[in-house]
């Protein structure tokens, strides 16, 4: 087993550190509260970044957020890609597997992209590359 002993992502930012660390512990103060707040941001705000990386508990949520920002690429060709797989050279009936990701692995049966499209792996597929989950 690896017990991780260093905080990486927020090392430059102590304060910020310490709060996540009280968020863990469930062991806010009402000062981490107000600043938790006031980084609140909505869809109907001015400034919102429509662009920036969107975070969902749901599954249905995450695909109508790529649904509605599929259709914001209309304008770019769109593809439809049905998974494929096979053991060795031996091709696998995929006309059994469910369509509910939940049952697959959290992997699609078929999967649509276009040119500009964001996605992100949510399973590391191959570490040396960089393909990682997250990425």
């Amino acid at each position: 087993m690896i017990e991780l002993h260093e905080i990486m992502r927020q090392r430059g930012d102590s304060l910020f550190t310490e709060l996540l660390c009280r968020v863990r512990t469930n062991s806010c103060t009402d000062e981490d509260i107000n600043v938790l707040q006031s980084r609140i941001i909505t869809p109907t705000s001015r400034d919102y970044p429509t662009h920036a990386l969107h975070i969902y508990r749901l599954n249905k949520d995450v695909d109508d957020r790529y649904k509605f920002m599929l259709n914001k690429l209309a304008s770019e060709e769109q593809f439809l890609i049905k998974a494929a797989d096979a053991t060795g050279d031996k091709p696998i009936d995929l006309s059994n597997v469910p369509d509910k990701r939940t049952e697959t692995g959290n992997l699609h049966t078929t999967l649509k992209l276009a040119v500009g499209a964001r996605v992100m792996l949510t399973v590391n597929v191959y570490v040396y590359d960089g393909l990682v989950n997250g990425a």
